[in-house]
């Protein structure tokens, strides 16, 4: 997986992750565990 492909999985898990805040965010906090994601979608 290239630099540019991360950053737009990034990009869609972030807006996934805030879009729907149980089963994808759940999937994606197991999966990938950032930490600015969740910090972005709590504030």
């Amino acid at each position: 997986m290239n630099t540019q492909d991360q950053a737009a999985w990034y990009r869609l898990s972030l807006m996934a992750s805030c879009l729907d805040n149980t089963t994808l965010d759940t999937t994606l906090k197991r999966c990938f565990p950032l930490p600015s994601v969740a910090k972005h979608c709590q504030t």
